[in-house]
């Protein structure tokens, strides 16, 4: 078994949609206020993690569009 990296790396994959709508949901936000950089940023920095890229769409039925 490989031994665990040294250095994580991390890529943060965001439906928009989904973001958006618990935004709205949990803080009555009734249009986009969030920035999905820092937020991918804040969760990596507390895992230890590097962030690589962040990567963002909308669902569109099933299928993430980007």
């Amino acid at each position: 078994m490989p031994a665990e990296p040294a250095i994580k790396r991390a890529v943060a994959f965001v439906d928009g949609q989904n973001l958006y709508r618990s935004a709205k949901s949990a803080f009555g936000y009734h249009y986009p206020n969030y920035d999905v950089h820092a937020l991918a940023t804040s969760i990596c920095v507390r895992q230890g993690w590097e962030l690589r890229n962040v990567r963002g769409g909308v669902m569109e039925g099933s299928v993430l569009t980007f």
